[in-house]
């Protein structure tokens, strides 16, 4: 499974050499594997500390935000076609700020039965996240994107 593979490659003894995970995946419709790929992204940053790791799907690129400021580089095609884009506080709260996307956040709190920023799209092709939680980040793509 994902989180063993992470693991895996801990264990080469080259996890300071890797900067960069990119895990295909699929979900089959099942919400408990989505969920079970979330926590490894969690979990990640201990196995993996020094890496950014990614989940992409056939329709999908999601990876997680630390607490920060981040800034991302849309392609101009996502933004033309209005492609979708989601802030998503995982497990505990986070305030968020965003400047770039359709709907942006000031200082709002996200939480789970409370506010989650999904459904969203961009203005332009930077965005500018700062967070003080983890919250994931996933953005609409096709398969021509990959």
């Amino acid at each position: 499974d994902f989180t063993k593979s992470l693991k895996a490659l801990h264990s080469t003894g080259h996890a300071a050499q890797i900067d960069r995970v990119l895990a295909l995946c699929e979900s089959s419709g099942r919400l408990d594997q989505i969920m079970a790929n979330i926590n490894t992204l969690f979990l990640a940053r201990t196995i993996l500390p020094n890496a950014s790791v990614f989940l992409r799907s056939s329709n999908s690129l999601s990876w997680l935000l630390t607490p920060g400021n981040h800034a991302i580089k849309i392609p101009a095609r996502l933004v033309n076609e209005h492609i979708w884009c989601a802030l998503v506080p995982i497990g505990a709260r986070a305030t968020c700020s965003t400047s770039g996307l359709r709907w942006n956040l000031d200082n709002r709190v996200m939480k789970f039965g409370s506010l989650v920023s999904t459904s969203n799209t961009y203005s332009g092709q930077d965005v500018q996240i700062r967070t003080d939680g983890a919250v994931l980040w996933s953005m609409g793509t096709t398969p021509k994107d990959m």
